[in-house]
């Protein structure tokens, strides 16, 4: 049986945004429903979701991709960033959040709904849904992607390329889906042609 469910979840981060970096306290409302005949499934979903706001998303810099200079300024200065392909408003952080949560929840959980308010932002709530049109995220990026991945690009920093972290997996995080053990056990037979040359 389906289940539908809301968890709330806040964090903060900088935003660099007309030249300056501002700090800012974000707060975030998801409305699921459950997708899984398996409950361990859909609480496998759920932390992955804590874990990416955790540790990708809380204490990172949002910043336009196009801002290729700062990002890399900020790499050198060890900072966390996640780029977006516009400037880092809320409704883009939202549109984003509602794409990454349901890549990583493959399909064991659907996000239906994604509300977004900041401090900056006057706690002004921006909503974003299922069927709304998903703005420059129609394009594949690392938003579509179910790994760990937060920001599109390696930057090239002193001629040499430096990626700006080592990215976990979810099997490292014991965060992996359970392997269907009846789909694998068994015995298979494979008949093969292994090309045995007659003439020898």
């Amino acid at each position: 049986m389906n289940v539908r469910l809301r968890t709330s979840i806040s964090f903060v981060a900088g935003v660099f945004y007309e030249g300056m970096v501002r700090m800012n306290n974000y707060h975030v409302s998801l409305s699921m429903t459950t997708n899984s005949g398996s409950s361990e499934n859909y609480n496998i979903a759920l932390d992955r979701m804590k874990y990416f706001f955790a540790e990708c998303i809380d204490s990172s810099i949002l910043i336009n991709e196009e801002e290729t200079d700062q990002c890399k300024k900020f790499v050198k200065a060890g900072l966390k960033l996640v780029t977006l392909p516009e400037e880092p408003v809320e409704q883009i952080i939202g549109m984003m959040l509602y794409c990454k949560l349901n890549a990583i929840a493959d399909d064991h959980i659907i996000v239906n709904e994604v509300e977004i308010s900041s401090e900056l932002g006057d706690q002004v709530v921006f909503f974003h849904s299922d069927g709304e049109f998903q703005g420059p995220f129609v394009e594949s990026g690392w938003w579509s992607q179910s790994d760990l991945t937060h920001y599109n690009k390696e930057l090239n920093v002193k001629d040499n390329i430096m990626s700006m972290s080592r990215r976990n997996t979810w099997k490292d995080l014991d965060l992996d889906w359970p392997i269907d053990t009846e789909s694998t056990t068994g015995n298979t037979i494979v008949f093969a042609d292994f090309g045995r040359d007659e003439t020898k």
